[in-house]
This record gives structure tokens, C-alpha cells and sequence, in this order.
């Protein structure tokens, strides 16, 4: 499993990568539209336009919720490549934060696999769980909250199931955005 995770978080900076690439090398009409400029948290430049599109969702959302959206644009880098991936675990996680549906009925008790494909939706109630983990468990840095996303908040706050994988391809994500974030930042 661990491997596996490496390989995805590799495979999402590989394919933001070739996003970016792609984006340069497209000739742009001088009467063409202008991407519209980088928001204030994360290198648009780095993205396509479904990535673009999806972190703005984040932004807007985060904002919404008073969750840091530095930090959500990250963890759905590790968990979808903003997008690039709509399910994982073999069709049980999906959307934007690779969220299962009985997690996301948690805080939405009628929501259908296909609402959770919607990244505005997905976005939303992802925003809802990260609230209830640091409700929850509060006080804990980015990688905290990454490493319990992927374990569960008991599996990483109270087993002690660490996943430094998950924190590397965060701190990796930070990276390649530029995010004003560091994996030891405490959230509130």
C-alpha cells in the first residue's frame, strides 16, 4: 500500500508536470483569451485548466468552511491531482478528495456516488470532514491532518498508523504550487 501511494503521489507531481509542459508549449493566438491571474495561493501557471478550475472550487470553499486553502489545494493534489483522478481504491474513493460515499454521508446523508464526482460538492464535504477532524483533534500541523485523511483521525490521531509517504507528497505539492504552507504548520 505504501508503494502504491508513492507511485500515485509521484504520478500526480509527474502529471502537473506534464500539465505545465503541455501549457507552454501550446502557441497562444494574439486575440486568443488570457488565463485569468494566479490566485493568491497557488502557481496557476503549473496547472491546466481543469486543475485551475477545481482549485478555485478549493479556494472558494476553504474560504466558505475558514479552512486554509493552501492546504486543501495540496491535500487534493496528493489525493486526486486536482482532479486528474476521479476514483482510487478500486472505486471507493472519489472525487477531488478521494472521499468514500460513507464518509461523505456522514455530513451529507443522501449523497449519491455521482454528487461526490461533482468537485464543488466533493469540495464541500471535504471541507465539513477536515472541520470535524480538527474538531476532533485539534492543534495538529498540515502533515497531521494529511496523515489522518488517509488513516482516518483515530487511525493516525490516537494508533499512532503514521503515513510519512502522505507527508512527502504534501510537502512535494506545497512545493511545486509554491503555497504559502509548510507541512509543520499548525491548522486552526
Amino acid at each position: 500500500m505504501n508503494t502504491l501511494l508513492i507511485f500515485v503521489g509521484v504520478a500526480a507531481i509527474l502529471a502537473l508536470a506534464l500539465q505545465r509542459q503541455e501549457a507552454q508549449a501550446t502557441p497562444t493566438a494574439p486575440d486568443a483569451a488570457q488565463p485569468p491571474p494566479p490566485a493568491p495561493f497557488y502557481a496557476a501557471g503549473k496547472l491546466n485548466a481543469k486543475q485551475r478550475d477545481a482549485a478555485d472550487i478549493i479556494i472558494q470553499q476553504a474560504q466558505l468552511a475558514g479552512v486554509k486553502p493552501a492546504f486543501m489545494i495540496a491535500l487534493a493534489v496528493t489525493e486526486s491531482s486536482l482532479g486528474l483522478f476521479d476514483s482510487g481504491d478500486a472505486g471507493k474513493s472519489l472525487g477531488l478528495f478521494q472521499i468514500k460515499l460513507a464518509t461523505a454521508r456522514d455530513y451529507a446523508p443522501t449523497i449519491t456516488t455521482g454528487e461526490l464526482l461533482d468537485n464543488r460538492i466533493n469540495a464541500g464535504i471535504a471541507m465539513k470532514h477536515l472541520r470535524g477532524l480538527m474538531r476532533q483533534f485539534p492543534g495538529g500541523t498540515a502533515a497531521d491532518y494529511a496523515q489522518a485523511w488517509a488513516r482516518g483521525g483515530a487511525g493516525y490521531f490516537t494508533q499512532g498508523r503514521t503515513f510519512p509517504e502522505k507527508v512527502l507528497a504534501l510537502q512535494n505539492a506545497i512545493a511545486f504550487l509554491d503555497l504559502p504552507l509548510t507541512v509543520h504548520e499548525v491548522l486552526t
